[in-house]
């Protein structure tokens, strides 16, 4: 048996691999979101505490640093794809960043994620800036088939103005 060391990375590289699997209604995969996203003083692993684990009945995988961005992309990919699910991993070591290596290493759809602000809530006599902005990314869908149209278009998502995404440090792979 080998010994490998594990050679840490620089704090300002760790980043929560996150990974949505998305799965078609006759339940078969049809490919995978990766993105990545920065550990922050508010997107931590320190913010789930151990009582709140038990309170879901999860492993720590499956809970960790999920916030309000992270389930409004999955729940976009549901409405579509309701069987989808999202898968947490780390990028810690040097060695880990193979895994995105692996996991990209297919064929590539290329589509859109557009964040816009939902503002019907509101009254529009007290916005206070003229200018809201939207945010908008590129987006590849990795998969093993050959023609999956299916999956090709832009995803819209409406955010919570009260959200600050220009503080949201998230990498689409």
């Amino acid at each position: 048996m080998d010994t490998v060391t594990l050679e840490l990375l620089p704090k300002r590289q760790c980043r929560v691999l996150k990974k949505i699997v998305i799965i078609s209604n006759e339940k078969k995969e049809l490919g995978t979101i990766i993105y990545t996203r920065e550990l922050t003083y508010k997107y931590n692993f320190i913010n789930q505490t151990e009582i709140e684990l038990n309170q879901n009945n999860s492993t720590a995988k499956e809970t960790y640093t999920n916030d309000y961005i992270d389930n409004i992309i999955l729940e976009l990919i549901k409405v579509r794809y309701p069987e989808s699910y999202s898968i947490n991993d780390t990028l810690f070591f040097k060695s880990d960043l193979q895994k995105i290596k692996i996991l990209t290493n297919l064929k590539i759809i290329k589509t859109k994620i557009i964040f816009h602000p939902f503002i019907a809530h509101l009254d529009y006599t007290t916005l206070r800036r003229e200018i809201i902005n939207y945010y908008q990314f590129n987006l590849n869908i990795y998969t093993h088939k050959e023609n999956e149209s299916g999956l090709i278009g832009t995803f819209f998502i409406n955010y919570d103005l009260s959200y600050d995404l220009e503080e949201i440090k998230i990498e689409f792979e």
